[in-house]
Protein backbone atom coordinates (compact mmCIF):
# COMPACT_ATOMS: atom_id res chain seq x y z
CA UNK A 1 0.00 0.00 0.00
CA UNK A 2 0.86 3.36 -0.88
CA UNK A 3 0.66 5.96 1.83
CA UNK A 4 1.49 9.52 1.37
CA UNK A 5 2.15 11.47 4.65
CA UNK A 6 1.15 15.21 4.28
CA UNK A 7 2.67 17.14 6.70
CA UNK A 8 2.18 21.44 5.78
CA UNK A 9 5.10 23.41 7.31
CA UNK A 10 7.16 20.21 8.35
CA UNK A 11 10.75 22.36 6.52
CA UNK A 12 11.04 25.49 8.56
CA UNK A 13 13.33 28.42 7.16
CA UNK A 14 16.71 27.76 8.37
CA UNK A 15 17.00 30.93 10.37
CA UNK A 16 14.57 28.98 12.90
CA UNK A 17 15.46 26.00 12.40
CA UNK A 18 17.43 25.59 15.26
CA UNK A 19 15.66 26.74 17.99
CA UNK A 20 12.29 25.29 16.58
CA UNK A 21 14.08 21.83 16.79
CA UNK A 22 15.56 22.34 19.83
CA UNK A 23 15.58 18.75 22.32
CA UNK A 24 12.96 18.05 19.63
CA UNK A 25 12.14 14.01 20.16
CA UNK A 26 9.79 12.40 16.94
CA UNK A 27 10.34 8.74 17.22
CA UNK A 28 7.18 7.57 15.40
CA UNK A 29 7.87 10.46 12.69
CA UNK A 30 11.49 9.32 12.69
CA UNK A 31 10.32 5.96 11.68
CA UNK A 32 8.18 6.65 8.49
CA UNK A 33 10.80 9.17 7.43
CA UNK A 34 13.34 6.74 7.30
CA UNK A 35 11.32 4.30 5.72
CA UNK A 36 10.58 6.57 2.90
CA UNK A 37 11.77 7.55 -0.52
CA UNK A 38 13.26 11.18 -1.03
CA UNK A 39 11.98 12.69 -4.61
CA UNK A 40 12.47 16.46 -4.64
CA UNK A 41 10.05 18.16 -6.29
CA UNK A 42 9.37 22.09 -6.41
CA UNK A 43 7.39 23.46 -3.84
CA UNK A 44 3.60 23.82 -4.48
CA UNK A 45 0.77 25.33 -2.23
CA UNK A 46 -1.00 22.30 -0.50
CA UNK A 47 -4.24 22.92 -1.89
CA UNK A 48 -2.33 22.26 -5.08
CA UNK A 49 -0.89 19.13 -4.01
CA UNK A 50 -4.02 17.62 -3.29
CA UNK A 51 -4.99 18.06 -6.51
CA UNK A 52 -2.58 16.58 -7.83
CA UNK A 53 -2.31 13.58 -5.90
CA UNK A 54 -6.01 13.60 -6.42
CA UNK A 55 -5.64 13.32 -10.87
CA UNK A 56 -6.45 16.82 -11.48
CA UNK A 57 -3.71 19.03 -13.21
CA UNK A 58 -5.04 21.84 -14.33
CA UNK A 59 -2.42 24.41 -13.82
CA UNK A 60 -5.22 26.72 -11.90
CA UNK A 61 -6.83 23.91 -9.80
CA UNK A 62 -10.47 24.10 -9.20
CA UNK A 63 -10.44 24.31 -5.43
CA UNK A 64 -13.84 27.27 -5.12
CA UNK A 65 -15.53 24.58 -6.89
CA UNK A 66 -14.03 21.86 -4.90
CA UNK A 67 -14.73 23.49 -1.80
CA UNK A 68 -17.98 24.85 -2.11
CA UNK A 69 -18.62 20.75 -2.79
CA UNK A 70 -16.88 20.00 0.68
CA UNK A 71 -19.10 23.18 2.34
CA UNK A 72 -22.99 21.02 1.16
CA UNK A 73 -23.39 23.14 -1.72
CA UNK A 74 -23.80 21.98 -5.57
CA UNK A 75 -20.92 23.59 -7.93
CA UNK A 76 -22.73 22.58 -10.78
CA UNK A 77 -21.36 23.23 -13.74
CA UNK A 78 -20.61 27.00 -13.18
CA UNK A 79 -16.94 28.63 -12.64
CA UNK A 80 -16.65 29.56 -8.70
CA UNK A 81 -13.81 31.53 -7.54
CA UNK A 82 -12.93 31.00 -3.64
CA UNK A 83 -13.25 35.18 -2.50
CA UNK A 84 -11.99 34.58 1.43
CA UNK A 85 -12.55 37.76 3.28
CA UNK A 86 -9.55 38.87 5.19
CA UNK A 87 -8.17 41.77 6.92
CA UNK A 88 -5.03 43.80 5.15
CA UNK A 89 -2.68 46.23 8.15
CA UNK A 90 0.36 47.69 7.54
CA UNK A 91 3.75 46.43 8.47
CA UNK A 92 6.91 48.05 7.82
CA UNK A 93 5.32 49.73 5.43
CA UNK A 94 3.77 46.93 3.29
CA UNK A 95 0.62 45.75 3.57
CA UNK A 96 0.47 42.10 4.75
CA UNK A 97 -2.28 39.50 3.85
CA UNK A 98 -4.48 38.56 7.49
CA UNK A 99 -6.07 34.89 7.81
CA UNK A 100 -10.02 35.10 8.07
CA UNK A 101 -10.12 33.28 11.46
CA UNK A 102 -8.43 36.17 13.21
CA UNK A 103 -11.68 38.38 11.55
CA UNK A 104 -14.07 36.35 13.56
CA UNK A 105 -16.75 36.97 11.53
CA UNK A 106 -20.71 36.02 12.44
CA UNK A 107 -22.66 34.33 10.08
CA UNK A 108 -25.20 37.42 10.35
CA UNK A 109 -21.90 39.84 9.85
CA UNK A 110 -20.99 38.03 6.55
CA UNK A 111 -24.28 37.74 5.11
CA UNK A 112 -24.39 41.54 5.57
CA UNK A 113 -20.81 42.46 3.71
CA UNK A 114 -22.00 39.48 0.83
CA UNK A 115 -25.33 41.13 0.27
CA UNK A 116 -23.34 44.19 -0.17
CA UNK A 117 -20.71 42.65 -2.54
CA UNK A 118 -23.89 41.25 -4.57
CA UNK A 119 -25.39 44.60 -4.86
CA UNK A 120 -22.67 46.74 -6.01
CA UNK A 121 -20.49 44.19 -8.18
CA UNK A 122 -23.26 42.00 -9.43
CA UNK A 123 -22.17 42.52 -13.06
CA UNK A 124 -19.42 39.94 -11.99
CA UNK A 125 -21.87 37.02 -10.62
CA UNK A 126 -23.49 35.88 -7.71
CA UNK A 127 -21.32 35.93 -4.28
CA UNK A 128 -22.09 32.97 -1.38
CA UNK A 129 -20.79 33.03 2.17
CA UNK A 130 -21.87 29.61 3.27
CA UNK A 131 -19.58 30.26 6.52
CA UNK A 132 -18.21 32.91 7.96
CA UNK A 133 -14.76 33.23 6.90
CA UNK A 134 -15.23 31.34 3.64
CA UNK A 135 -16.81 32.92 0.92
CA UNK A 136 -17.44 32.24 -3.18
CA UNK A 137 -18.31 34.20 -6.54
CA UNK A 138 -20.59 32.28 -8.53
CA UNK A 139 -18.70 33.81 -11.89
CA UNK A 140 -20.30 34.96 -15.26
CA UNK A 141 -17.43 34.00 -16.63
CA UNK A 142 -14.15 32.01 -16.27
CA UNK A 143 -11.36 34.20 -15.55
CA UNK A 144 -7.97 33.65 -17.15
CA UNK A 145 -6.08 34.29 -13.81
CA UNK A 146 -3.47 32.56 -11.86
CA UNK A 147 -3.95 32.57 -8.42
CA UNK A 148 -2.11 31.77 -5.01
CA UNK A 149 -4.21 29.76 -2.40
CA UNK A 150 -4.69 31.76 0.88
CA UNK A 151 -3.25 29.54 3.13
CA UNK A 152 -0.05 30.04 1.41
CA UNK A 153 -0.02 33.92 1.64
CA UNK A 154 -0.92 34.69 5.33
CA UNK A 155 1.17 36.85 6.88
CA UNK A 156 2.98 37.89 3.70
CA UNK A 157 3.26 41.12 1.67
CA UNK A 158 -0.06 41.47 -0.62
CA UNK A 159 1.34 42.77 -4.13
CA UNK A 160 3.73 39.71 -5.05
CA UNK A 161 1.12 37.33 -5.05
CA UNK A 162 -1.88 39.22 -6.65
CA UNK A 163 -3.43 37.25 -9.52
CA UNK A 164 -1.69 37.05 -12.89
CA UNK A 165 -2.48 36.24 -16.81
CA UNK A 166 -4.46 37.67 -18.86
CA UNK A 167 -7.14 39.30 -16.88
CA UNK A 168 -5.10 40.02 -13.93
CA UNK A 169 -5.71 44.03 -14.14
CA UNK A 170 -9.31 43.56 -14.36
CA UNK A 171 -9.10 41.70 -11.11
CA UNK A 172 -6.75 44.11 -9.06
CA UNK A 173 -9.49 46.29 -10.07
CA UNK A 174 -11.82 44.14 -8.61
CA UNK A 175 -10.10 43.88 -5.80
CA UNK A 176 -9.70 47.68 -5.66
CA UNK A 177 -13.07 48.10 -5.71
CA UNK A 178 -14.40 45.36 -3.18
CA UNK A 179 -11.53 47.02 -0.60
CA UNK A 180 -13.49 50.49 -1.06
CA UNK A 181 -16.57 49.04 -0.43
CA UNK A 182 -16.00 47.09 2.65
CA UNK A 183 -13.97 49.35 4.06
CA UNK A 184 -16.70 51.94 3.78
CA UNK A 185 -19.27 49.80 5.30
CA UNK A 186 -21.21 51.00 8.24
CA UNK A 187 -20.52 46.88 9.89
CA UNK A 188 -16.50 47.60 9.46
CA UNK A 189 -16.38 50.83 10.43
CA UNK A 190 -18.16 49.55 13.77
CA UNK A 191 -16.27 46.90 14.45
CA UNK A 192 -13.10 49.09 14.06
CA UNK A 193 -14.55 51.29 16.68
CA UNK A 194 -14.83 48.16 18.92
CA UNK A 195 -11.15 47.24 18.39
CA UNK A 196 -12.09 44.69 15.99
CA UNK A 197 -10.39 43.59 12.55
CA UNK A 198 -12.08 45.23 9.64
CA UNK A 199 -12.65 42.74 6.58
CA UNK A 200 -11.45 45.05 4.62
CA UNK A 201 -10.31 43.14 1.43
CA UNK A 202 -11.33 39.68 -0.55
CA UNK A 203 -8.63 37.32 -1.68
CA UNK A 204 -9.67 35.56 -5.07
CA UNK A 205 -7.79 31.83 -5.60
CA UNK A 206 -8.93 28.83 -7.36
CA UNK A 207 -11.01 29.71 -10.12
CA UNK A 208 -12.72 26.61 -12.28
CA UNK A 209 -15.00 24.38 -12.51
CA UNK A 210 -16.51 21.33 -10.98
CA UNK A 211 -13.69 18.54 -12.53
CA UNK A 212 -15.97 15.45 -13.57
CA UNK A 213 -14.60 13.14 -10.92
Amino acid sequence: MLLHAVLPGLLWPKDSLREATRDLRTPALATLLGRDRIDRQPAMPLEHWLCRAFGIAAEEPPCGALRLSGDGLDAGSHSWICVDPVHLRFARGTLIIGSPGELDLSQDEAGRLVAALNEHLADLGEFLAPRPDRWYLRLRHAPRIATHPLSSVIGRPVEPFLPQGAEAREWRRIINEAQVLLHNHPLNMAREEAGKPAANSLWPWGAGTLPAS
